[in-house]
C-alpha cells in the first residue's frame, strides 16, 4: 500500500509538472508581502470586547507578538493545527536590499529612520547596541552565523534532547548553508590552529572545542535567508500575520480571586489606530510573547506585571507584582583588535570560530570598515555629534568625549578601513545588570544596563582573550596573508582603541593596560539575553508565573547565551517549543509529519561475534570476527565427537566407507528468482495502470494549465570587458509570468539566475528569495544581475564578447532560471521537482556614458524544461 501512494504522488507530480510552471518573486498585484497571510496591520477588523465567543467575532487560539527568530517557526508549527495572529511591529524583509544583502550588512545597523529593520539604542554602559524591527527578527540584522548549543545547555534547561536533534534540522533544511570561505577567514582559521585552538573540526553545526567553520544563513550569492522564510511551512489557511502592527499590552480578566487570564492584546496599526484581539474561549488557548530580550520585559511591564514600586511610579495599573522582571539582563561583551591592510580585502563576516577552553570566542570579520557610502555620513548613534545621547550617564556624556569620538571617527584614514578584525568574546559572562521603563511608550526603548566586567572573572577572561587575539594576528599564516610587518601588541592596542566605536571615555594608559583596554574598548555582538528567567519570571514550561494563558518563548529566558551564536538555538526554540504545545493538546504524535529526522533503528543483537569500528577512506565499517569455541570432552566423548579440524586418520580411517557416485534426480521447478522476477513484473504493471487511472482522473479534475513567460524589461546599466578580460556587469531583469489555473498554488525555492551569450559565456549571476504563487496570478519578477570583479574570461571568450558588444544588431543573450517548486491542490502537496526556464530572443547593446539601454525584447521567448535528478545524472 504505501508503494501504491508513493508511486501515485509520483506520478501526480509529474503530470502537473510537465503541464505546468510558475513565475518568480512578489506577485504584484494579489500578494503585497510575498505571502497570501501576511498583510498591513491597518486591515485587521477588531473585536470589540472580552466577549469573543460571539460567532460574528473573529478570534484565535494563538496570538504571537513578535514575528521575529523564535516567532516566525512557532507560528508555522502552530498553525499546522489551531489558528494563529502574529503581530510584528516592523514591516518585511524580502524587498529591503539593506536586510537581503551581505554587502550592506552594515547600513542596515547604520539605518536610524523609523522604518528601519535596526532600532538603535545605547545600554547605560555606553555601549552603542541594536534590536530587530521587522519580520524574522535579528535573522534580519545579524552577522548570519548558525551553530548548535551544547549538549550542556540542553541538559541545564531542561529540554527533550530527542525533540531538540529533530527541531533543528527543521531549520537547518529550509535556511542554512555552509559557507564558502573567504581568504581573510581561511588564513584565520590556520592561525588559530597555529596558535593552538584545536582540533580542526571541519565543518559542523556541533558546539565543540577547537577551530570549525560553522554554518550561515547567507547562501553562496550572499543574499540573507531569514526566520520569515520558515512562515512558507505554515498552513496559510490557519495564519494571519499582521505587519506594523505594534502592540501596546496584554489585555487580562482580572476576576475576584483567580489568577490573572490573557484574554487578548491590544495594539497600534500603521496609521496610529487602536485595535484589539481576543483569544477564543478555550483554556488551552495563549498569548505568546517572542518580542526578545528587550521587548519582552517591557511589555510585561507594561502590562502589568513587574515590580510593583515601577508599576506605581509610572501610573501603570498592577495585574501582578513580580519584581523579577527585568532583572538578570546579561550581554556577552566583545571586543575587537583591528588589523589594517594595505590592499582592499573581501566583504566576509563570522564563518570561523576558535571555541577556547578559557572562555572566550575567537572570531573574525573583513572588509566592513567605513565604506566609500559610508565614511562621511552620520550614523545616527554611532555618530556622537548627532546628540542622541538621552540615554548615557551624563559623566560619559561630557562635550570633551564627545569632541574626542568625533575627532577618532574623522582622523581615522580611509585605507585604515581596508582591513578587518579579530574578534573575541566571553562565554557565559558572571555580570549582570538590569531594565527599568522610562516611560510608558512601547517606541521608546527602555534603560537597559548589562554592567560589562562587573564580575572580575570576566574581565579576567577578556584579558585571555586579547592576548589569543594579538596572538592570531602575529602569526606567520596571517602576515603572511596581510603582507603586513608583525605588529607588536601595543601598537595593535593603539589602533583598536581609535577605531573603537562606543561612548565610553579612553583613558591614557588603554593601550598598557590589557583589563582597562577591554573596558574602554567593549562592544556588543548583540546576544543580549535574560529579563524573565526561568523558575523568577516563566515556569519550565516558560508559562508566566502567576497568570493564565500567557507564555515566553525568547531568548529573555536564558540565563546564558547558548553556542557561540544563539540564533540557531532560538530558531530550533520556536520549533521546539511549538511541538511541545501540539503534542500536550493532541498527543504525542502531533508534528510529527513535518519533523525531516526519523529516529534511529534499534540495534540488532549479535551473538558469539566480536565486533571491531573501523574506517576505510573516512567511512564506518564494521569488521567481525567469529570466535570459535572448542569444547572440552573426554577421551570416548572426542571418538563420537570428532576434533576440529579433522585428523588424516579420520579421514582415511579404514572404518571410512566407499565413495558411490549418486545418480542425480532433476527436479522440474521454476527457481525462486525467476518467481519473484515474475510477480514483480505483475506488481508494476498494475501499480502503471492505478497510477494512470489516478492521474488521468486527477487530470480531468484540475485540468493544468502550463503558464506563459515573457520578458519585460531588460535595462543594461553596466557591460563591458576590461582589459584584464574581466566582465563588469549591472543589469536590471523584469520578467512577467502568468498562471491560469484555478485551483493550483505554487510553493517556489531560492531561484538562482544566469545570464550567458549564445556562445555559453556567463556575463552575470542574481538570485530571488522562496515564495507561494497563487492560482489565477499575473507576477511581475524583478532582479538584479551583476557579475564579480574578479571573473576572468579566456581570451577567445573575451574577443567573442567585445566583438558582440560592438555590433549595431547587439549582443544576443539568453536567461536561465533554476529553482525547484511544488504543487499544492487543497491539502495535497506534490514532491519537489527541478525547473530550469530558458529565455531567448534577447539582445542587448552595451551603454555609452552614464546612461542605461534598454535591451530588445520583443522576440523574446521562455521554454520551461522539467530537470528530474536520477542518482548522478540530470535529465
Amino acid at each position: 500500500m504505501a508503494a501504491f501512494v508513493g508511486a501515485v504522488k509520483l506520478f501526480i507530480s509529474l503530470v502537473l509538472w510537465l503541464n505546468t510552471f510558475s513565475s518568480i518573486q512578489g506577485a504584484r498585484d494579489f500578494y503585497e508581502f510575498r505571502y497570501p497571510f501576511i498583510k498591513r496591520a491597518s486591515t485587521f477588523s477588531s473585536s470589540s470586547s472580552f466577549s469573543s465567543s460571539s460567532n460574528d467575532e473573529v478570534t484565535y487560539d494563538y496570538i504571537i507578538v513578535g514575528g521575529g527568530t523564535a516567532g516566525c517557526p512557532l507560528a508555522a508549527t502552530l498553525s499546522q493545527n489551531f489558528s494563529v495572529l502574529v503581530l510584528e511591529r516592523g514591516g518585511v524583509p524580502f524587498s529591503n536590499a539593506n536586510v537581503s544583502f551581505l554587502r550592506n550588512f552594515h547600513i542596515a545597523l547604520a539605518d536610524t529612520s523609523p522604518t528601519s529593520a535596526s532600532q538603535p539604542f545605547v545600554s547605560t554602559d555606553g555601549v552603542i547596541n541594536a534590536r530587530a524591527r521587522v519580520l524574522g527578527g535579528g535573522t534580519c540584522i545579524n552577522a548570519g552565523f548558525y551553530t548548535r548549543a551544547n549538549s550542556d545547555f540542553i541538559r541545564r534547561v531542561g529540554w527533550d534532547v530527542r525533540l531538540v536533534n529533530e527541531s533543528y534540522p527543521w531549520v537547518e533544511k529550509q535556511i542554512v548553508h555552509q559557507p564558502k570561505l573567504a581568504p581573510w577567514q581561511d588564513a584565520f582559521k590556520d592561525s588559530l590552529l597555529d596558535v593552538g585552538v584545536s582540533p580542526y573540526n571541519g565543518f559542523t553545526y556541533d558546539h565543540i572545542y577547537g577551530t570549525k567553520v560553522g554554518g550561515t544563513i547567507f547562501d553562496r550569492f550572499g543574499r540573507r535567508h531569514t526566520a520569515a522564510e520558515l512562515l512558507a511551512s505554515a498552513n496559510p489557511k490557519m495564519l494571519t500575520v499582521l505587519v506594523y502592527a505594534t502592540v501596546q499590552k496584554v489585555l487580562f480578566d482580572k476576576s475576584a480571586g483567580k489568577r490573572p487570564k490573557a484574554m487578548g492584546v491590544m495594539f497600534k496599526d500603521e496609521n496610529g489606530n487602536q485595535h484589539q484581539a481576543f483569544l477564543t474561549n478555550n483554556r488551552r488557548s495563549e498569548v505568546i510573547l517572542s518580542c526578545g530580550a528587550i521587548g519582552t520585559p517591557q511589555l510585561l511591564m507594561l502590562s502589568g506585571i513587574g515590580p510593583k514600586a515601577v508599576l506605581q511610579g509610572l501610573n501603570i495599573s498592577m495585574v501582578l507584582h513580580n519584581e523579577f522582571v527585568g532583572k538578570g539582563m546579561a550581554d556577552n561583551p566583545m571586543n575587537s583588535v583591528f588589523v589594517p591592510m594595505t590592499r582592499s580585502v573581501e566583504q566576509s563576516l563570522i564563518q570561523i570560530v576558535g571555541i577556547t577552553k578559557m572562555g572566550v570566542y575567537i572570531e573574525a570579520s573583513s572588509g566592513f570598515g567605513q565604506s566609500q557610502d559610508s565614511i562621511h555620513c552620520h550614523h545616527g548613534l554611532l555618530s556622537a555629534e548627532i546628540g542622541q545621547l538621552s540615554t548615557v550617564p551624563p559623566k560619559q556624556r561630557t562635550r570633551q568625549a564627545i569632541e574626542e569620538f568625533i575627532k577618532r571617527k574623522r582622523d581615522l584614514p580611509r585605507e585604515a578601513f581596508k582591513g578587518g578584525f579579530i574578534l573575541e568574546k566571553i562565554a557565559m559572562p558572571l555580570s549582570t545588570g538590569h531594565l527599568n521603563l522610562i516611560n510608558t511608550n512601547i517606541d521608546n526603548n527602555p534603560s537597559v544596563t548589562f554592567n560589562y566586567f562587573g564580575h572580575p572573572r570576566d574581565l579576567r577572561r577578556c584579558v585571555n582573550g586579547i592576548r589569543m587575539a594579538a596572538k592570531v594576528i602575529q602569526s606567520n599564516r596571517f602576515t603572511n596573508f596581510t603582507k603586513c610587518d608583525k605588529p607588536t601588541v601595543e601598537k595593535l592596542l593603539n589602533m583598536s582603541v581609535k577605531a573603537n566605536i562606543n561612548l565610553i571615555p579612553k583613558h591614557t594608559n588603554d593601550t598598557k593596560s590589557l583589563e582597562q583596554f577591554c573596558k574602554d574598548t567593549v562592544i556588543t555582538i548583540w546576544h543580549y539575553h535574560g529579563g524573565c528567567h526561568v523558575g523568577k519570571v516563566v515556569d519550565p514550561n516558560h508559562k508566566v508565573l502567576g497568570t493564565r494563558r500567557l507564555r515566553i518563548v525568547d531568548g529573555s529566558t536564558f540565563s546564558e547565551s547558548p553556542g557561540t551564536n544563539p540564533q540557531g538555538t532560538v530558531l530550533m526554540m520556536g520549533r521546539y517549543m511549538g511541538v511541545k504545545i501540539l503534542r500536550r493538546r493532541l498527543g504525542k504524535a502531533a508534528g510529527n509529519e513535518t519533523l525531516l529526522t526519523k529516529s534511529r533503528k534499534p540495534p540488532i543483537p549479535i551473538h558469539n561475534h566480536s565486533i571491531t569500528f573501523r574506517t576505510t577512506m573516512g567511512l564506518p565499517f564494521i569488521q567481525t570476527t567469529h570466535k570459535w569455541h572448542r569444547p572440552t570432552t573426554t577421551s570416548a566423548a572426542a571418538a563420537a565427537n570428532p576434533s576440529f579440524p579433522a585428523s588424516k586418520s579420520q579421514l582415511y580411517g579404514a572404518s571410512r566407507p566407499l565413495y558411490r557416485p549418486q545418480t542425480k534426480r532433476h527436479r522440474y521447478r521454476r527457481s525462486c528468482c525467476c518467481s519473484c522476477c515474475l510477480w514483480t513484473t505483475i506488481l508494476i504493471l498494475v501499480l502503471i495502470l492505478l497510477v494512470a487511472i489516478a492521474g488521468a482522473i486527477l487530470y480531468v479534475l484540475y485540468r493544468p494549465h502550463r503558464p506563459t513567460f515573457t520578458v519585460s524589461s531588460l535595462k543594461v546599466s553596466t557591460l563591458n570587458v576590461t582589459s584584464a578580460s574581466k566582465v563588469i556587469t549591472n543589469i536590471h531583469l523584469n520578467v512577467t509570468a502568468k498562471n491560469p489555473n484555478k485551483k493550483l498554488v505554487y510553493i517556489y525555492d531560492p531561484i538562482t539566475i544566469s545570464l550567458i551569450t549564445n556562445d555559453e559565456i556567463d556575463i552575470g549571476e542574481g538570485s530571488l528569495g522562496s515564495f507561494v504563487h497563487g492560482n489565477k496570478n499575473t507576477t511581475l519578477l524583478k532582479a538584479a544581475i551583476t557579475s564579480s570583479n574578479r571573473q576572468e574570461l579566456d581570451e577567445a571568450s573575451a574577443g567573442k564578447l567585445r566583438s558582440g558588444l560592438k555590433s549595431k544588431k547587439g549582443l544576443p543573450l539568453k536567461i536561465k532560471l533554476d529553482t525547484k517548486v511544488k504543487a499544492k491542490m487543497g491539502a495535497l502537496k506534490t514532491p519537489k521537482v527541478g525547473i530550469r526556464v530558458v529565455c531567448e530572443g534577447i539582445k542587448a547593446t552595451a551603454p555609452k556614458g552614464k546612461s542605461a539601454t534598454i535591451a530588445s525584447t520583443s522576440n523574446a521567448k521562455c521554454k520551461v524544461d522539467l530537470r528530474l535528478k536520477i542518482w548522478k545524472w540530470t535529465l
